[in-house]
């Protein structure tokens, strides 16, 4: 018995909603290494900014391994939005507090939350595309890293010297979220 595809429009909804996420996970994830000159300049202490940077590369590649677990227990969609709304609150406090140790601890934690992109983001795409299209949806889709990644630079490269107080980031991406989790809006799967 064959399974039906999910709409179309539900379809491409969850793809580009997917794309949208992984794009702007970029944008609070790129800012500390941006910004690593500039604090230095600021007077903190250049050790400390490497074994944050440590921290998060090694909280990511962990949590690389829990996210797609995670994404199987409480659902894909789930997953993605709660790392992402963590993940800006990770970066609210990089441009609110300016105590290193916080922002060590802060940003230390955002590589854990990052880490819940892209193993949901793509198992959305796999439920909600049927597998005669995934290849061709899925090469066109994978280009949301490098847009992102060179956006999120571009962006932060208009607003040099303060960028590290501004704390913009986190509205950017959790706006758009809030209303594609609200219960109801869009089912978890294809039925």
């Amino acid at each position: 018995m064959k399974s039906a595809s999910p709409p179309a429009s539900l379809s491409t909804r969850m793809v580009v909603l997917s794309y949208a996420a992984y794009f702007f996970y970029y944008f609070t994830r790129k800012h500390l290494g941006i910004t690593t000159n500039a604090l230095i300049e600021s007077g903190y202490s250049e050790n400390l900014i490497v074994l944050t940077q440590t921290g998060y590369g090694v909280c990511y590649a962990i949590g690389q391994f829990m996210s797609g677990s995670l994404g199987d227990r409480v659902g894909p969609r789930i997953a993605l939005t709660t790392g992402m709304i963590l993940s800006g609150l990770a970066s609210l406090a990089f441009g609110i507090f300016p105590f290193m140790a916080i922002l060590a601890v802060g940003l230390t934690l955002n590589g854990l939350f990052q880490s819940t992109g892209w193993p949901n983001a793509c198992k959305i795409v796999a439920e909600w595309v049927h597998f005669k299209h995934r290849g061709k949806v899925m090469g066109a889709w994978m280009t949301c890293y490098v847009f992102g990644s060179l956006v999120s630079k571009h962006d932060s490269g208009l607003h040099p010297g303060g960028l590290w107080m501004e704390t913009r980031f986190p509205g950017n991406r959790s706006h758009c979220y809030r209303r594609w989790n609200r219960p109801g809006h869009v089912p978890d799967q294809p039925t």
